[in-house]
């Protein structure tokens, strides 16, 4: 999969693993350079070659399965309480350093993280499989509208079931799929809840609780933990490699779940 025309005093494996050590522990290139006794400069371009390269053979890694494939793989824990869950969506977003730009700066500030971040939007299957991942966007956006500007909502079939948390609400609007639905927490009502919809509360948690396990295993790229200005116009290909090294591991569910 990777060039053999560039860096030919450094093999396939060994720029490869170099690629992988950048990801997995986000190193500087200066320390990882003491590892192989070459050049700083060398092990940046070795870095950026290959995300380049890797994140164009693997765009079809993540992909929208059929709802066949949804039902064969679903775990019993989702067919009882919702069958025709589709996917289980989430926002989420990685620190990244001040941008020198005001409008950037304006752009990527979050309340919510009271700093800089890009964020984006992933869903899973019931499986535990990402089958979507937005591109990019600024700490200021909202959830739904990265939900309607990623053209998420246009995957959806009829009967489609989608699990979302509070923060999704406003895009119950925006589906325009025939008895497609997001399904969300309920909101308090005088500050209580009734007795069904603690019932459908402690439902939508239980299997959304996958998706925040997701996410940790993508966020064990150390890479992520704070996105530096040299990475940042690199950022979707380096989150797309991230879920695509998600997707090789094993299933979130144990194989006896799905049976």
């Amino acid at each position: 999969m990777l060039p053999r025309t560039k860096f030919q005093k450094i093999n396939l494996e060994i720029r490869l693993l170099i690629f992988l050590l950048k990801m997995k522990t986000g190193l500087s290139y200066d320390c990882i350079a003491t590892f192989f006794g070459v050049d700083p400069t060398c092990i940046s371009r070795i870095f950026y070659d290959t995300l380049s390269i890797l994140a164009q053979r693997t765009v079809n890694y993540i992909f929208w399965p059929s709802r066949e494939d949804i039902q064969e793989t679903m775990p019993p824990s989702f067919k009882v309480h919702y069958p025709n869950c589709r996917v289980i969506i989430d926002c989420t977003e990685i620190k990244c350093e001040q941008p020198s730009l005001v409008f950037a700066r304006n752009h990527m500030y979050s309340d919510y993280k009271s700093g800089y971040t890009v964020k984006f939007l992933l869903g899973i299957t019931p499986s535990g499989m990402i089958s979507f991942k937005s591109e990019c966007y600024g700490g200021r956006s909202s959830d739904p509208f990265i939900t309607n500007d990623s053209n998420f909502l246009k995957l959806l079939e009829p009967d489609d079931e989608v699990m979302a948390d509070k923060g999704f609400p406003s895009i119950k609007k925006s589906i325009d799929v025939p008895n497609a639905i997001i399904v969300t927490p309920p909101f308090l009502h005088d500050g209580h809840l009734t007795e069904d919809e603690i019932v459908n509360t402690y439902n939508i948690a239980s299997v959304r609780i996958h998706v925040e396990r997701c996410i940790a295993r993508i966020k064990v790229y150390n890479i992520l933990i704070k996105i530096n200005i040299d990475l940042l116009p690199y950022i979707d290909d380096i989150v797309h490699m991230c879920c695509v090294l998600v997707n090789l591991q094993p299933p979130i569910f144990k194989s006896e779940e799905n049976k």
